[in-house]
């Protein structure tokens, strides 16, 4: 098994998630060798975490215990995963589509739904 790539977390400042680090350990580690494989796995690792650090940041700083994944890029398994586990560890709720897509389908559907409240009205 390959050694997992030493992609760093994004580091969050003033409610800003700051990715030059995530994205200059990306170039770091394929430069030395690293496997695509691994460098994209400490990416999304990295990139989970650092959003999940912001999230519980802005929860807080707004009195929020709930956070909501939505949109096609909580399609990505693993992104979503680290970032359930990582606002879960943090005392938060995490909220997530389970019935029907986060993205393109899920907003069809919302439009539908409010076509045919409209249209009822």
């Amino acid at each position: 098994r390959a050694p997992a790539s030493p992609i760093p977390v994004p580091e969050v400042h003033d409610g800003v998630l700051d990715v030059r680090p995530l994205v200059a350990g990306v170039v770091d580690a394929l430069g030395r060798g690293f496997s695509r494989e691994s460098v994209a796995a400490g990416f999304h690792r990295g990139l989970g975490v650092g959003a999940s650090r912001l999230a519980a940041e802005l929860a807080g700083s707004h009195g929020l215990d709930t956070v909501a994944l939505s949109g096609g890029v909580f399609q990505n398994v693993l992104l979503t995963d680290v970032m359930c586990s990582e606002l879960h560890s943090a005392g938060l709720r995490v909220l997530v589509h389970e019935r029907y897509p986060p993205n393109d389908g899920g907003i069809s559907l919302g439009q539908a739904a409010v076509a045919a409240a409209v249209s009822n009205a």
